[in-house]
């Protein structure tokens, strides 16, 4: 049940991320527009915690304490973009409402997948 539930917030944290791309349609911000220090870094660890969400993701079933570790690092490089975006560090140009929102979402979303990690983790290591 809890590998389920744990597979199902971070299947959940995938589309919200995939959302908040270009790819979507819609952010209409573009990578021009981004600042050159902190928009381009913040960005480069968004994807690197979408790549380690998408491992995590795959190895659950494999290796339940790496899949934890993986979620739980990639969930948290997602608040420097968070953070950055509201700040205004982010890009040049404001975010739609549409995409404040969803950053709201992904960011509750990305606190409940720490959570339930950290809790994946306890159950795998009592069973060992």
């Amino acid at each position: 049940m809890a590998n389920r539930l744990f597979a199902v917030v971070m299947v959940v944290y995938l589309i919200l991320d995939v959302l908040l791309t270009p790819f979507a349609g819609i952010e209409t911000r573009t990578l021009a527009e981004l600042t050159p220090q902190t928009g381009y870094a913040t960005l480069g660890l968004l994807f690197i915690g979408l790549i380690l969400i998408i491992a995590s993701l795959v190895s659950v079933g494999i290796g339940p304490r790496r899949a934890s570790i993986l979620a739980i690092v990639g969930a948290l490089l997602y608040f420097p973009a968070f953070l950055a975006d509201y700040t205004g560090q982010f890009s040049t140009a404001t975010a739609s409402t549409t995409i404040a929102s969803l950053e709201i979402v992904q960011a509750l979303v990305a606190i409940v997948t720490i959570i339930l990690a950290l809790q994946f983790r306890r159950q795998s290591a009592r069973s060992m």
